[in-house]
């Protein structure tokens, strides 16, 4: 089972979200035990208390029951401090990124402030608290990004969207699709629209269009259908449903004569199935460690050969060393003794002349004061 959501899951769970818009905020749970999960406790006015529960790096969903509260982190309690009675006003998806925006009113001292909790469901996730003017008063965890930085006193950037197929009309969808790089249909419509695989399958199904086929050869109107079919994924009616492998906020039309259970919603689906998904991540997390400390291992076998290399080249020398150590004397010696009248170009022509010391005597280096010998 997958472990995480795509932005078009993301679009129908922003949905089920408007739910706790205008609630009360009564807690906010961050530990130190769990520190990638927030879980935000709010009342709904004549339905009462719903948590909204969210599992970086990219799992959320409202559940009704939570774990004991452990530790709170520092991040948590100042969540507290600003947000806890506060209401939340607004919860949207930013384009059609993997990005939340929720806005929060909120009651310090006598002054009402507006803040920005930011959720950012892809890479390794993230939480971002700020104010009114999104500076960044906190943070889950500091990021630098190639194109924008994430730590305390920054501005928020929102991560670059790649194409809002929301907002995006037939022309300029048929455009982009012409132009992708993207040598099939399936590809160029997962990439380019943010769709992801399943969904792009999905729209090539019901369009009846080969996934496989090649952008520079669908027809006019196999553009026009397939803008039309994909627009409509955005408009399903919810029946959220599970199989063996995946969670869906509709039944799709290519997986429809699987075997599935369905949901009264989208966060019923992702919360039945919520320990095979944390299974699955911290399975990632454990690879992950597993894979470090395989590569660590490498890199010491791999240092500890190249130790033994060397012990066994300076133990030859040694031996060499002692072997020819008569010899080396010598021309010690000799060296000192012609030191006393002679300078370094005429020892060296003396002794590169003679037979004896010709295949010993390499170099003499004047700068240093030193010689170069080879030893057979």
């Amino acid at each position: 089972m997958k472990n995480e959501i795509s932005s078009l899951e993301l679009h129908y769970l922003v949905k089920e979200l408007k739910v706790i818009e205008g609630s009360k905020i009564d807690r906010i749970y961050h530990s130190k035990e769990n520190p990638k999960e927030l879980i935000i406790s709010c009342h709904i006015s004549g339905q009462g208390k719903i948590l909204f529960r969210i599992l970086l790096p990219s799992i959320i969903f409202l559940d009704d029951t939570k774990d004991s509260a452990g530790t709170p982190t520092g991040f948590g309690m100042m969540l507290r401090k600003y947000l806890e009675g506060g209401r939340i006003r607004k919860i949207e998806q930013k384009d059609f990124e993997r990005v939340i925006i929720i806005n929060i009113e909120s009651k310090i001292e006598t002054k009402i402030a507006n803040y920005h909790l930011i959720i950012e469901l892809f890479s390794k996730g993230n939480i971002i608290f700020c104010d009114d003017e999104f500076k960044i008063l906190n943070i889950v965890e500091e990021q630098k990004w190639k194109d924008r930085i994430l730590e305390r006193k920054e501005k928020y950037i929102y991560p670059k969207s790649t194409s809002n197929i929301l907002t995006t009309k037939e022309d300029e969808f048929i455009d982009k699709l012409k132009s992708s790089n993207k040598e099939s249909v399936v590809k160029a419509l997962a990439i380019t629209f943010n769709l992801g695989g399943t969904y792009a399958e999905e729209a090539c199904y019901i369009s009846n269009i080969d996934k496989n086929e090649a952008i520079k050869t669908i027809s006019e109107s196999k553009y026009s259908k397939l803008y039309t079919n994909v627009i409509s994924l955005l408009n399903k009616e919810p029946k959220a449903n599970a199989g063996f492998d995946s969670i869906f906020p509709f039944i799709l039309e290519s997986h429809k004569t699987e075997e599935k259970k369905e949901y009264i919603s989208f966060s019923d689906a992702i919360r039945e199935n919520y320990d095979k998904l944390i299974h699955i991540e911290s399975k990632k997390g454990t690879n992950k460690e597993i894979e470090k400390i395989q590569n660590t291992l490498l890199e010491q076998i791999k240092l500890l050969e190249e130790c033994e290399e060397e012990y066994k080249n300076n133990q030859r020398k040694g031996e060499l060393i002692y072997e020819k150590y008569q010899e080396i004397d010598n021309i010690l010696k000799i060296i000192k003794e012609a030191r006393k009248k002679h300078s370094w170009s005429t020892i060296k022509q003396k002794l590169t002349e003679n037979p004896v010391y010709q295949k010993t005597l390499k170099d003499i280096d004047e700068k240093t004061n030193s010689i170069i010998i080879e030893l057979d």
